[in-house]
């Protein structure tokens, strides 16, 4: 039997995969969905020296000390820089890499350079007018998530985290990139196309591009929240296919 891990994105916490976790519970597939140090219940370990590396060795350290093998390997948003370089790193723990409306990195790149020069500038600014510098608040607004419903909004809206500034900006090791042409592990990637990020658009285009499995699901980027159960059986469905 597989282990889904999956990996939050920024500003979020374990918390935003909850209701996809029980719905894989409810399959009988072993879950593990930890929180990256700074965030969600973890914000209190928040420093301007958390990075990207620190949000890497999370991953590793649950992967090592959990002592699982035949992972199905998911990140959303951000954690695609994650599993990016999880997947490059220990290519023999997995059995799919699964991009959920998350970015691909190309080599030395970081997220900031995957999303473009305008969105990375109005994060920095926002640090820097609202967050010490350092921290990075969300200050998107919900719908543009595909969170509407009052019941999703308190779900969702006091949960949220500012994100370390440094984590955005660090780059990929050399090798560590999603590898778009040949990855060592099987990658697919689902996007969440109502309505759809632009930000992740361009990581849309280099899956699609390098002939990965692709998949779009009828949620928007709060899909984990807005749409578990359709989420959770896409991921049942490519990981058996």
């Amino acid at each position: 039997m597989a282990t889904f891990l999956l990996v939050h994105g920024a500003w979020l916490g374990g918390w935003f995969w909850g209701r996809v976790r029980n719905e894989l519970h409810d399959a009988k597939q072993n879950v593990l969905a930890p929180t990256l140090t700074g965030l969600g219940e973890r914000a209190h370990l928040a420093t301007p020296e958390v990075g990207l590396e620190t949000h890497i060795r999370d991953i590793s350290a649950v992967i090592e000390y959990e002592a699982i093998h035949k992972i199905v390997l998911v990140g959303h948003g951000y954690g695609g820089m994650i599993i990016s370089a999880l997947a490059a790193r220990h290519p023999g723990k997995f059995t799919h890499a699964v991009f959920v409306d998350a970015v691909v990195p190309e080599e030395g790149e970081s997220f900031f350079d995957v999303i473009g020069a305008d969105a990375a500038e109005k994060l920095r600014q926002a640090a820097k007018q609202r967050g010490e510098g350092w921290r990075v608040p969300f200050d998107t607004p919900f719908p543009d998530w595909g969170i509407t419903s009052e019941v999703d909004l308190r779900y969702t809206n006091y949960r949220m985290t500012p994100h370390p500034l440094k984590t955005f900006s660090d780059k990929l090791e050399p090798g560590q990139e999603a590898a778009p042409t040949a990855p060592r592990v099987p990658h697919i990637f689902i996007r969440c196309t109502k309505p759809a990020l632009s930000r992740i658009e361009t990581s849309a285009q280099r899956a699609r591009a390098a002939g990965w499995r692709y998949h779009e699901i009828q949620a928007g980027h709060a899909a984990p929240v807005t749409a578990p159960r359709d989420l959770a059986r896409l991921l049942l469905a490519l990981h058996e296919a």
